[in-house]
């Protein structure tokens, strides 16, 4: 029970006078809000200050109001505050037949069980569970609605490509472990409100200044600041290709075209339509890996359940301990020219050393210096230090390859959810102005930031492998 139309109706069929206690998930704040434009039989009213309800209670019971005090915490002053409405609201004689009283809060709130046993009427408001789902709660809303209907065939696909790239970014945070860019209904609102500005400012570009204009415009003021990790930006970036700009020199999996047709323009029926579709190709990964990652979910669930109801079970702990940390910086400036990956937190401080030390023995400024990155081939030779050799290259051991597979020099698509050591140099030299632009970023741990480029070799488009999140990091244990 958590639609709008189930809310209409659990609400209508309670008195005046009893109090409705709703639980909403965190994500849907905004759409609760918006409940008000979505019912026409109802004056939909928020107070978040409790005090200032109870001033007018008397004059509001006169009026046919849903009214939603939302609870930020359970303390005692707002338990004998809520207390206090209720009383004053019992003794007055004349309720109108259509006022209500719904106390709302967060799932990220610490309910105490004196506000549960308030009353007996109680309601959990989900996040949307499906892309079908998602779409329904969009087009109940009145205020969105009318522009939507009124748009041209090629806008509708347009506005359900967004909405199948919001939902992809909530399946994306659930199915990968690396992705922690978190979305919500008041993000998705706001780019559809966006989008209705842009249509009435727009003069029908051609189809790809219209996609430019969607992309800067609409999608990045609202999902690109969420992240400043460069691995999350490559995915957000991708799947705007892949779902809105539907870049099909992106392989990543060809199902995506059985979800969103072209030849499909009306709302319900695609609401209808993908029910019978696996969704979850959404999130950029491919079927299989998104499988696995449902799979693994259920298992946590079922894990979770069962500590609830067998205390005694024992939980193996899922996450290895990694080695402990420690720093190779004296070690390279001695001369040490191999290092274990896995114990090496930060390597930002790494790279700054073997800049430092080139730009000692050339004589340059460090704005001058690069660190290139490559991967290490089998029959790799460690160089030999001597006082006249040129500048040997640092090889680590142990790093990880995540979300791909590296086998005889090439980066090869990975069809299951795992992790691969790999080795890698590092070597200083002059910077140049031109870079790569098929490579992967090499992660530091503690800073999040990219400090190298990685060059490959695929059959694959480097954007593929940026849909797919892959990345090379350190101070891992697989």
């Amino acid at each position: 029970m958590d639609s709008f139309m189930n809310f209409s109706s659990f609400v209508l069929k309670s008195d005046p006078k009893q109090l409705i206690l709703i639980k909403y998930n965190a994500e849907v704040y905004t759409t609760l809000l918006q409940f008000g434009q979505v019912t026409r039989n109802a004056n939909w009213r928020v107070y978040t200050i409790l005090d200032h309800v109870l001033l007018k209670i008397e004059k509001l019971v006169d009026e046919p109001i849903w009214l939603l005090l939302n609870v930020n915490k359970t303390d005692q002053v707002a338990i004998s505050q809520l207390k206090n409405i209720i009383e004053k609201l019992k003794k007055l004689p004349v309720v109108h037949s259509s006022f209500r009283i719904i106390i709302g809060y967060s799932d990220e709130v610490d309910c105490s069980a004196e506000l549960i046993n308030l009353t007996s009427h109680r309601f959990y408001f989900s996040s949307s569970m499906s892309l079908a789902q998602q779409t329904r709660r969009i087009l109940s809303n009145l205020s969105i609605r009318s522009s939507l209907d009124k748009s041209e065939e090629t806008q509708r696909i347009q506005i359900i490509r967004l909405i199948s790239f919001h939902y992809g970014l909530k399946l994306r945070n659930q199915f990968d472990s690396e992705f922690n860019v978190i979305v919500d209904d008041a993000d998705l609102l706001a780019m559809l409100k966006l989008y209705q500005e842009l249509r009435n400012l727009s003069e029908q570009p051609n189809e790809i200044q219209d996609v430019m204009k969607v992309k800067t415009c609409v999608i990045e003021p609202i999902y690109y600041p969420k992240t400043k990790c460069p691995v999350q930006k490559n995915v957000i970036t991708a799947m705007v290709q892949w779902i809105i700009e539907a870049n099909l020199s992106i392989p990543a999996d060809t199902l995506l075209k059985n979800i969103i047709r072209e030849d499909n323009h009306n709302f319900e029926d695609f609401a209808h339509f993908i029910q019978s579709h696996d969704e979850s190709i959404l999130c950029g990964l491919n079927a299989r890996i998104s499988r696995e990652c449902r799979s693994h979910l259920d298992k946590k669930v079922i894990s979770k359940m069962r500590i609830l109801f067998e205390p005694t079970v024992e939980i193996q702990s899922e996450s290895r301990r990694n080695p402990e940390p420690r720093s190779y910086l004296a070690d390279v400036e001695n001369g040490t020219r191999e290092i274990d990956g896995r114990r090496l937190n930060n390597i930002t401080e790494l790279i700054v050393l073997l800049k430092i030390i080139f730009c000692s023995k050339y004589k340059m400024g460090i704005a001058e210096v690069m660190v290139t990155a490559d991967f290490v081939n089998d029959g790799y030779e460690k160089p030999k230090v001597t006082p006249d050799s040129d500048d040997p290259m640092l090889k680590i051991n142990h790093c990880v390859l995540t979300a791909a597979n590296f086998s005889q020099g090439e980066i090869r698509e990975l069809h299951n959810h795992q992790r691969q050591y790999v080795s890698i140099t590092l070597k200083s030299s002059k910077r140049t102005a031109a870079s790569n632009p098929r490579s992967l970023p090499l992660i530091c741990p503690t800073t999040k930031h990219s400090v190298a480029q990685i060059p490959f070799h695929s059959q694959f488009p480097i954007s593929h492998f940026h849909l797919r999140g892959v990345f090379v990091t350190l101070g891992r244990t697989i």
